[in-house]
């Protein structure tokens, strides 16, 4: 596994970011369609989780394989079809939607599609533009007391520690502090808003299903399909200095 990967993309490219795909190819296209997507000049980064639940599971990846315009970070289903030959978590329970991957891609596929996928994916992406940092990792940063952490000590820690590395896939902690309605069974006590994470200007994030896309400070979280069968782009506006959700 990668840990960490920086991309610097020049002023002219037009920076797209999309939530959980899960195989929802038509949704994806359509919103490529919709923003007039160059695959010559635009970058779409995946927020994670390109596989399992969708019906179209094979030509997301496929395409995501096809074009280096498409970059992405590693989620907690890829993650689980990437060790699949190492344990059977993924594969005995069916609420992670592994039946439709497994179905649609072959078994004997899936070695092939792990080796592509992990060499155009990373645990953590940093997309330099116009000045700007974006930090891409797929669960979020976790909550540690309020207190303000650090872009290049997260990335430290990430290479080093094998349980962190876990809970970037996973964690919900900021949503449940700061967005308890979403998460009453999680909650915790937290503040107004989330620690600054310093060194980085946004944090894009998918993984937890939400109605809307939502956004305190420098965090963005994109994940929607499931909620509204409709996939969220974030788009950085390098002429108006400004993020914008489509």
């Amino acid at each position: 596994m990668k840990i960490y990967y920086k991309i610097k993309a020049g002023n002219e490219t037009r920076v797209f970011f999309v939530g959980d795909v899960h195989g929802e190819y038509s949704s994806l296209i359509n919103k490529l369609e919709k923003v007039n997507f160059d695959k010559k000049k635009d970058l779409l980064v995946f927020v994670g989780d390109l596989v399992d639940r969708g019906k179209e599971i094979k030509q997301v990846l496929d395409l995501f394989l096809e074009y280096e315009c498409f970059v992405g970070v590693i989620g907690n289903h890829d993650n689980y079809m990437f060790n699949a030959f190492k344990d059977d978590i993924w594969i005995k329970d069916e609420r992670n939607g592994s039946h439709q991957t497994v179905g649609q891609l072959g078994w004997k596929n899936l070695k092939k599609y792990n080796k592509k996928m992990l060499s155009k994916m990373s645990l953590i992406l940093e997309i330099e533009q116009n000045g700007k940092k974006f930090g891409v990792i797929h669960a979020g940063v976790p909550f540690d007391n309020n207190k303000p952490q650090e872009w290049h000590k997260i990335i430290k820690k990430a290479k080093r520690n094998k349980s962190y590395r876990m809970n970037l896939m996973w964690d919900r902690s900021v949503l449940a502090a700061f967005k308890p309605e979403l998460m009453p069974s999680k909650r915790i006590n937290g503040d107004l808003m989330p620690p600054q994470v310093k060194g980085v200007d946004y944090l894009i994030h998918g993984h937890t299903t939400l109605p809307v896309a939502e956004n305190f400070d420098q965090r963005y979280y994109i994940d929607t399909f499931s909620k509204k069968e409709d996939l969220t782009f974030l788009f950085y506006n390098v002429k108006e200095n400004r993020m914008e959700l489509i």
